[in-house]
Order: structure tokens, then sequence, then C-alpha cells
């Protein structure tokens, strides 16, 4: 159904609409709110229900915005804002910042209910890539079992560092007599 096409729909077809989902999910679980809400969850991650996923998110989303919401939404933002569209190197502080980040994310799914999570699923969450979320996963794991602390990043040399620290010689070199009178 298109979005003009609901927002056209009868309030009270959509109330009934509603109720009727409720008594067959009701019938369908006998009443259990955790299987009616497994059964709920299961069908919207199906790839033929990809669309009514969405819609209900925005729908609940549109609701009520909650804390949680906020501060992941935040947190895609500033992951976001420090990465490059086009790819290449971080800044050493953006980098330490991006890593600082996932590693906090990651923090309450090592050593518990959350391990059985999935990098892909919390890299997308969390808005970064599977790599990092492994890295940071396998620091808390180090840090968790006293194998490892928290140290400040340092970024290996680059290997262009050659010709950026001989960048402000080559005017000079250019500029001398000898070497211009060819």
């Amino acid at each position: 159904t298109s979005s003009a096409n609901s927002s056209s729909t009868a309030s009270n077809t959509m109330t009934s609409d509603a109720n009727q989902l409720q008594e067959i999910l009701a019938a369908i679980t006998n009443g259990n709110s955790e299987r009616a809400a497994d059964a709920i969850t299961r069908m919207l991650g199906r790839e033929e229900c990809r669309a009514i996923k969405g819609k209900v998110k925005k729908k609940l989303s549109n609701e009520e915005p909650n804390l949680s919401s906020i501060i992941i939404d935040g947190i895609n933002e500033a992951i976001s804002h420090h990465t490059n569209p086009k790819g290449g190197t971080r800044t050493l502080v953006a980098e330490a910042f991006v890593k600082d980040i996932v590693l906090a994310c990651v923090w309450g799914t090592v050593g518990g209910e959350g391990e059985d999570i999935s990098n892909s699923i919390l890299s997308g969450i969390i808005g970064t890539t599977k790599k990092q979320v492994d890295m940071a996963r396998n620091t808390a794991r180090d840090i968790r079992a006293g194998i490892s602390e928290l140290t400040a990043l340092q970024r290996n040399r680059r290997k262009d560092f050659i010709r950026d620290a001989l960048l402000q010689f080559l005017y000079q070199w250019i500029k001398d007599d000898k070497v211009s009178r060819f």
C-alpha cells in the first residue's frame, strides 16, 4: 500500500485491521506475548517483508523518540562525520575517536549475553565496518582479561613520508642557480 493510499484509508478501517491482527496473533500464539513478539520479529526479518519493516520502524520512531535511538543516531553521525566517503585514511585523532567509540559500543557484547551477536549486525547498528567491530571486540576481550590496557593510538609511518619530508627542500633545489642553468 502506498503512503497516499494508507493516509486516505479511514481511521476506523485501520483500527479494525489492527484489532483483527491482534486477535489472529493472540490465537496463533495462545496469548503468549514473547511468542507473538518473536513471530512479528521473524516475519519482519524476511526479505519479502522489507517494505513493511521499514514502514513499521518509521511509524514507531515517529511516535516517541527514545533516548537509545537518539544516542545511536548520534554515534552513526559522529562516525560518518569522521569517515572519508572516498576512502583513504583518517587523521590520527579521528581514527582514535572512531576506535574508542566502537570499543565502547561493543564493550557489553563481550563475555556475556551479547557474545552471540554477529559483527555484521553490530556494524550495521554502529555505522562502521565489520573489521572495526571485530578489532574492538578483540581489544575489549583482552582488556577484560587483563591482557591489555587502553593505550594511545599510534599510526604507522605512511609509505609516502619521504615525499612529504623532502617537499620543503624541493623548491629550494629547483631555485638553485647551479641546477636551473641546465
